[in-house]
């Protein structure tokens, strides 16, 4: 199986870099610009192509690791190269995967017009660099019957584990994701920005809270359902502390408490640990 990746970027090298370690073949990859491409070449020790359609003519199974709104357009490039070329049957047999999360397969579709097999692969995972691994994370496939069985194939290969997430459903499953990821992430800079007032430095701030937050993640590694690992003045019923920040907080980050304070009343409803008229008084107090 020879694979090639379009788009040799954070989530291009690692897997490609996975890949490797799995003792797969990649032939080759592209990424943005000449320099980008030569660079990623010589970092992984493969080929660089100057042309998608080059790479793609030599390769089994390619992966569109691209932003999403290039996804479509690249592979609508792809498939008229090929057809303005007289090569379309040449792309029967391959297997085009795309990583996009939040994506279905209709940017995919003109490929799998001249009957190449068309899919999705999304590592459940967040991307600093090409170091991270696939080992242990969840990829959601999706996708033809054979790029399925091809998908699961390479994630078993990376050590991942699978689940299927069809197309209609995507969106929904990437909104999940950003909860999970992007939106912690934004939730703790609200709680730097607060505890910066307090610490020398902003650094110094979100070292304070790293602490706190990685007690929380054992917490959350520990527990069956996410909202068994809740604790706080809401968990506890604690209306005075919550109208008492509330008191002090500016009006933008008091919006954002309200907010995430009125769905943690239904958890902590949810574990039992407050009752009704508890939760009733909470929920007034964080209109």
């Amino acid at each position: 199986m020879k694979i090639g990746i379009i788009g040799a970027g954070k989530v291009g090298g690692a897997l490609c870099k996975s890949l490797q370690q799995a003792g797969v073949d990649v032939v080759g990859l592209t990424a943005g610009t000449e320099a980008n491409t030569l660079a990623a070449a010589d970092n992984f020790h493969v080929k660089g192509f100057a042309a998608n359609e080059e790479l793609a003519a030599i390769c089994d199974v390619l992966f569109l690791t691209v932003p999403d709104r290039l996804v479509g357009e690249i592979a609508g490039e792809l498939a008229e190269v090929f057809r303005n070329k007289g090569e379309a049957q040449s792309l029967q047999g391959k297997t085009f995967f795309h990583c996009s999360g939040s994506l279905g397969l209709d940017e995919l579709q003109p490929l799998a017009g001249l009957g190449a097999e068309i899919g999705s692969l999304h590592p459940l995972q967040s991307f600093a660099s090409a170091d991270v691994s696939f080992q242990g994370i969840y990829m959601a496939v999706d996708g033809m019957p054979n790029a399925q069985q091809i998908g699961q194939a390479i994630a078993e290969l990376l050590g991942a584990q699978v689940f299927l997430v069809p197309a209609a459903e995507r969106k929904a499953y990437h909104a999940a994701a950003c909860f999970a990821s992007n939106y912690v992430v934004a939730a703790m800079a609200v709680a730097q920005e607060l505890m910066s007032k307090w610490t020398p430095t902003p650094e110094a701030g979100l070292s304070a809270l790293l602490a706190l937050f990685d007690g929380t993640a054992r917490n959350l590694h520990q527990s069956k359902l996410a909202r068994e690992a809740l604790t706080g003045p809401i968990a506890r019923g604690d209306i005075n502390t919550v109208k008492a920040h509330l008191a002090v907080l500016p009006p933008k980050i008091a919006e954002v408490y309200k907010a995430l304070g009125r769905e943690t009343i239904c958890l902590a409803e949810a574990n039992g640990t407050i009752d009704a008229g508890q939760a009733e008084a909470l929920a007034s107090a964080l209109q």
